[in-house]
């Protein structure tokens, strides 16, 4: 009988130990649609993807291999972590891509003018540049806004704050192909908003009017646009 109690005494205290092991073994994702691989390797099918911030539980794995890719700019190299996101899913994500302390995660809004011809409309660059400057207070004082004018540099469009810190990047060379000039919105968390410069019922000629290239600008982040 007293071996019996004992029995379980240790196996609860085991069982015990084993979850707070595992509840204390947290990786974050440092970086957005983080993926989840079924092998460590770039080849092997995606399972999930990890938003920015978000946690999963270290199992205590890491491949023999090592990759080189680039991550925000820079190049880094490192193995894969076993890992079990909350969904329950077991997969092997980019160990250079994990942190073991939380992400702080900053919103952000970049407003991209982009030209494959290496020439940007004067009209649409001070049209953007009237925007941000008139965004409210308000709006910019919980998510930071700016504005990059591209024509180069497509396949990493590096976002950073107010202290020169990375805090993404976007890849918008499909854009640029299909499209070849335009404006995209890049919104943390959100799929990229592209804005035709050549509307089916122009104004002028082929072109937009400043207010109509402002007016949908502030309708998709829903400031005032003046009257």
């Amino acid at each position: 009988m007293k071996n019996n109690i004992l029995f379980i005494f240790l196996f609860t205290f085991f069982l015990s130990f084993t979850n707070l092991a595992e509840a204390q073994n947290y990786l974050y994702s440092e970086v957005e649609n983080l993926s989840v691989r079924i092998e460590p390797d770039l080849d092997s099918k995606r399972i999930a993807k990890l938003k920015e911030g978000e946690r999963v539980t270290d199992l205590g794995r890491t491949s023999r291999n090592e990759i080189s890719v680039k991550l925000r700019g820079n190049r880094t190299s490192g193995p894969f972590h076993l890992i079990r996101t909350r969904k329950g899913i077991e997969g092997w994500a980019y160990s250079r891509a994990l942190s073991n302390r939380p992400v702080y995660v900053e919103d952000f809004i970049e407003i991209i003018a982009f030209s494959k011809y290496n020439q940007i409309d004067s009209r649409v660059k001070s049209t953007i540049r009237q925007i941000v400057d008139d965004c409210p207070k308000s709006f910019r004082d919980y998510i930071l806004i700016n504005y990059k004018f591209l024509t180069r540099n497509f396949e990493e469009v590096i976002i950073k704050n107010d202290n020169g810190e990375i805090i993404g990047s976007e890849n918008i060379s499909r854009l640029v192909d299909k499209y070849k000039n335009g404006v995209v919105i890049l919104q943390k968390g959100s799929e990229p908003y592209y804005i035709d410069l050549v509307p089916q019922n122009p104004r002028v000629g082929d072109k937009w009017e400043s207010v109509d290239l402002y007016c949908t600008i502030a309708a998709k982040l829903r400031c005032d646009c003046w009257d």
